[in-house]
Parts: C-alpha cells; structure tokens; sequence
C-alpha cells in the first residue's frame, strides 16, 4: 500500500464508522423518527360590530396584529394637477448638417507619387493620384498633405480636408 493512498483509506473508514455510529445508536435507543412540527391552527377572524372595531383575535403565539383578509382605508385621490405651461417657448435645435458620404481619409506616397485616399459612399476606400478616377470621382487638384478637390459623377467639385 503506498503512503499516499493511507490517508485516503483512513478518511473513508472514518466516515464508514462515523455512520454506523450514527445509525446504530438510533437502532439501540429506540429514538422517533423527527416529524414534521404541525402549524397552529389559524384563529377565526370575528366578525366587525357595526359601526365600531373589534378586538383582534388571540391564537396560541398571541394577539394578530393585524386583519390579513382587509385592505386599508384608502385615502381619497387628489384630483389631478392642472397642466402647467411651460416657462419659455420650446426651441428647437436644428439637425445639425450630414456628413458628406466622401471622406478624405489622409495622403499615402507611394513609388515617389502623392496619392489620397478617399472614402467613397458605400465604404469603399480608393486610392487616387491627381488626374485619377474611380466609380466615377476624378481627383481633380490635391495640395500637399491639407486638401484635395474631387469631382464627383453629377460634375460638381467637393473640396475635402483631412479631419482630425
């Protein structure tokens, strides 16, 4: 027997021993099996006096505090408040502009050329050098690094910068 698996043995025996025990003694001493505690019977609710309130019933813990089966007075509603105008007049904020659905997203130097790249609407990036077309949108100027003008397919020209 290894010296590792005596520790568990000895658990497991202990606990074998510890029921044995357990039952045996219930077996030897003739004890009831536990039953269930049985619940007071509630106490009937007597009936109001006209006109004037009753004593609570007593049941065999003590006095009820309180009448489980009626609700409490309710106070009459107050009537709704009337309605209050406002302070000011209401403004309205207007819809602040749409974003262009070009974007120019920043300037890459490919093989010694300057190029833009460009979001065009329905998310597709392009790649354009100055004179170049895709979809469309022709890159008409582009100064170094700041802006780009773009043509678009309806002919008018859109100045774009890059956004920070």
């Amino acid at each position: 027997m290894s010296v590792r698996l005596r520790p568990v043995l000895m658990a497991v025996g202990l606990a074998a021993l510890a029921l044995a025990l357990g039952l045996g003694y219930g077996v030897l001493t003739g004890a009831p099996a536990p039953t269930i505690p049985t619940l007071p019977t509630p106490a009937v609710l007597a009936p109001l006096a006209s006109g004037g309130a009753s004593e609570p019933p007593r049941t065999a813990q003590g006095t009820v505090s309180r009448d489980l089966l009626r609700y409490a007075e309710e106070a009459p509603r107050a009537a709704a408040p009337e309605r209050v105008e406002p302070l000011g007049p209401i403004v309205t904020l207007p819809a602040p502009p749409a974003a262009p659905a070009e974007r120019l997203i920043g300037f890459v130097r490919s093989a010694g050329r300057l190029q833009a790249a460009l979001v065009l609407p329905g998310g597709e990036t392009a790649m354009l050098a100055a004179g170049e077309s895709a979809r469309g949108y022709t890159l008409v100027a582009m100064e170094e690094e700041t802006r780009v003008v773009l043509r678009l397919p309806d002919g008018r020209e859109l100045t774009l910068t890059v956004r920070d």
